[in-house]
């Protein structure tokens, strides 16, 4: 064998060794991703604190020790959702994500009156049947309408102290991620 033959073979035989070892990896880098990590901080449709171990991960910011952020994944296959959170913080942040950590919206403390979030998120189809009740109200709603059916919702916060950071961890932790449910407001209408 000539020295080309010998490069080649040896090229190919370390190209198939590694495509192995890469193939073999695959297994521990999935259940790292956004969706698996915030899975396994509890059920869904109901916000959590995220822990210091999984901030990082697609779609969740590096763990600042000001920043104080909780999470909820919900499925819009059987209804849309809606997001309540009543946030008494400087700045705060709602960002909304695929299960992939793409993101599908964001917004900040500007775009809601003053410390009240009121998210909707809803499909294409969700929106058409809602539309043709003319009574629904959503003036005070953000409606962010996607075709993705799993996503997670990431509640962020600033703290300038322990102590703020403690009541902001309990505010983030009671705000809600539930199915939408239309309800009547006194003059009639849907809200």
């Amino acid at each position: 064998m000539n020295r080309f033959t010998k490069a080649v073979l040896s090229g190919l035989v370390l190209g198939g060794i590694l495509h192995i070892i890469i193939i073999l990896l695959i297994p521990h880098h999935a259940s790292r991703d956004a969706w698996s990590q915030v899975g396994k901080l509890g059920p869904t449709d109901a916000f959590h604190p995220v822990p210091q171990s999984i901030a990082g991960a697609a779609g969740l910011a590096e763990q600042d020790p000001f920043l104080i952020q909780a999470v909820c994944r919900f499925s819009l296959a059987n209804a849309a959702r809606e997001i309540k959170a009543s946030i008494s913080a400087p700045f705060w942040s709602v960002g909304l994500f695929t299960p992939l950590g793409i993101a599908v919206f964001s917004a900040n403390d500007s775009a809601s009156d003053q410390s009240e979030l009121r998210l909707m998120v809803i499909t294409p189809l969700q929106l058409a049947g809602i539309q043709e009740n003319q009574d629904a109200d959503f003036s005070d709603a953000l409606m962010v309408e996607t075709s993705e059916q799993d996503l997670f919702v990431v509640l962020r916060a600033f703290a300038s102290s322990t102590r703020e950071a403690e009541r902001l961890t309990k505010e983030l932790g009671e705000a809600s991620c539930t199915a939408y449910q239309p309800e009547l407001i006194d003059d009639g209408r849907i809200r």
